[in-house]
């Protein structure tokens, strides 16, 4: 059975809807089903995290196996993911934050919001 995919959105990762949910790809397929790790659907039950190394990850599981795994990602996608799918909790350090704040305090650090 074939999946018709529709692009999302591209931040670094590519965003696939397909099949009544969303996929995330990476370069090295021009779709998901072409990718080296074969199709990895957006688990949006899990929140996307802030790893003990300070690294944004997306929770994702395998279409192959089911296994709950995470991928790397960089601000300007977890935010564009937020937005896109706010039912989606973030958390660093155990900890829910709203995208907005951390946002401004982002900005604030730069000196680029008060």
């Amino acid at each position: 059975m074939t999946i018709e995919w529709k692009l999302m959105f591209h931040v670094e990762h590519k965003f696939f809807y397909g099949r009544g949910r969303v996929a995330v790809c990476d370069d090295s397929g021009a779709l998901p089903h072409l990718s080296d790790d074969g199709i990895m659907w957006l688990d949006e039950h899990r929140p996307i995290v802030m790893n003990e190394d300070r690294v944004w990850c997306l929770p994702v599981e395998c279409h192959r196996t089911f296994e709950k795994k995470t991928t790397v990602a960089s601000w300007p996608e977890v935010v564009t993911v937020a937005m896109h799918f706010p039912r989606m909790r973030i958390e660093v350090e155990g900890q829910e934050i709203a995208v907005r704040d951390t946002v401004n305090n982002m900005l604030s650090r730069e000196g680029l919001y008060d």
